[in-house]
């Protein structure tokens, strides 16, 4: 159960890295960030296309025994991740910091560490929504 959360906080620290980064990047205030969030999670709903950044990461994760979250990821379960995230303990939250940090993913990493595991949850279902919008309006396309 604690590696499945592991891997859902992983998934989780991989998208809010790419949102930290279009709002650093764009300049955000509070009037813009939702559009900019909208965006970044679309481009992060796509990353499977990016062999780095989606693909190294399910490596990643499952090389640090993080295995039943990078095959959530795999299936684009955002469901059963959001399930792991919920039971994650800090201990765990602070061992995929660990992760991403040894990994190359610093930026993710201070993510994570800025928001704290409440609030990568909060983002992580905010981001399952999205994902749920587009699906259902654009399911056909």
């Amino acid at each position: 159960m604690k590696r499945k959360l592991l891997i859902t906080v992983v998934l989780s620290v991989v998208l809010i890295g790419l949102i930290g980064r279009m709002a650093l990047a764009k300049g955000t205030n509070s009037e813009t960030l939702p559009k900019n969030l909208v965006k970044t999670v679309n481009q992060a709903i796509d990353i499977k296309q990016s062999d780095y950044g989606y693909e190294n990461m399910i490596e990643i994760m499952k090389e640090n025994g993080l295995t039943d979250m990078a095959n959530l990821m795999e299936k684009g379960d955002f469901k059963d991740m959001d399930k792991l995230m919920e039971n994650l303990s800090d201990a765990d939250y602070q061992n995929m910091i660990k992760i991403m940090r040894d990994n190359e993913y610093g930026n993710m990493a201070a993510t994570m560490e800025s928001i704290g595991k409440n609030g990568m949850i909060e983002m992580h279902k905010f981001m399952e929504g999205i994902h749920d919008f587009n699906r259902g309006m654009m399911g056909g396309f």
